[in-house]
């Protein structure tokens, strides 16, 4: 078995994670990922979802989820302890590990009443920061720069939050990122010495960040969201009182599958402590203009701010 420490959580796992750094210092996993022990029923891949151009798709009860792909597998999620699952002929490990760590993983948090935000997470100057929102907003053209101005890389995509003395923080993921293909072109990296990632991610790619990578945990110092449209100029905007607990939620990874598992009450006393202890930002850009130096410049801007606060 091969073991791991991911998103907090101690991995005994058969397949292997490519990429990511083996861990020895445990006894026990938190979750094991085994292949077999998936009912056979739920490898019958039912005919809308041959024929759909939906990547996956979940389902299950209030104890398990299964995630089916109908090219590479299925797998099936219990009491956010196990994954068990079945890979058809002819399927990506690429794809698969994409699989589990990016899906399977988060449902695993869920079942265990744990929030994940959707984004990446730097530190800089010692405090972690979450960069959300939607897809296509520039979340990873934005890391990328502050990466390249010395911040620290903790994670990227699932930003897992587990509390420690009441305090939010980000827990590491692995030393890789997904970067799209606009921004490895844009920081000039080789797309021949790169990992292109299957249409899960359309149009990205997989960038090592082993130098920059941390393997504690990051005090969560705030979130930005990242808001692009019709503006004429960046501009930052701290959210304050009840507007500062949507933006949490509204980021949440797997937010419908809190309510299928009986959950919510875990999501919303989560959600209320980060909303409760963190500063939130929208960060609005104009579209179809560049203007990552502005957006720098309002990053900055904040933290001088708050070193004057303090």
């Amino acid at each position: 078995m091969y073991r791991y420490r991911v998103f907090g959580l101690n991995i005994a796992s058969d397949f292997c994670l490519t990429g990511i750094n083996e861990k020895n210092d445990f006894d026990q996993a938190d979750v094991e990922i085994i292949q077999g022990g998936v009912n056979p029923d739920l490898l019958k891949i039912p005919e809308e979802e041959k024929n759909s151009t939906v990547g996956y798709w979940y389902f299950g009860n209030d104890d398990w989820v299964c995630v089916r792909e109908r090219r590479n597998g299925v797998f099936y999620m219990k009491d956010g302890k196990s994954i068990h699952y079945e890979l058809f002929e002819g399927y990506d490990p690429h794809y698969v590990k994409q699989l589990i760590l990016c899906v399977s993983m988060a449902i695993i948090r869920v079942q265990r009443g744990l929030i994940s935000i959707h984004g990446s997470c730097v530190e800089w100057k010692g405090k972690g920061f979450i960069i959300s929102g939607d897809s296509g907003a520039g979340k990873s053209t934005f890391t990328t720069e502050l990466l390249q101005h010395g911040a620290g890389f903790l994670t990227d995509d699932i930003c897992a939050i587990t509390f420690m003395q009441d305090m939010p923080y980000v827990q590491p993921s692995f030393p890789q990122r997904k970067l799209c293909e606009d921004a490895v072109k844009r920081f000039g990296y080789d797309t021949e010495k790169l990992e292109k990632l299957p249409d899960i991610e359309k149009g990205k790619y997989m960038v090592d960040q082993v130098e920059s990578f941390l393997e504690t945990p990051s005090e969560l110092g705030g979130i930005i969201v990242i808001k692009p449209g019709e503006y004429e100029k960046v501009s930052l905007k701290e959210i304050t009182g009840a507007e500062k607990l949507k933006y949490v939620i509204d980021n949440l990874i797997k937010l419908d599958v809190y309510s299928h598992l009986g959950k919510d009450a875990d999501m919303y006393r989560a959600s209320l402590k980060v909303a409760g202890k963190v500063s939130i930002y929208e960060l609005k850009r104009p579209i179809n203009k560049d203007t990552l130096q502005q957006m720098m410049d309002a990053f900055n801007g904040l933290q001088r701010e708050e070193m004057a606060i303090g």
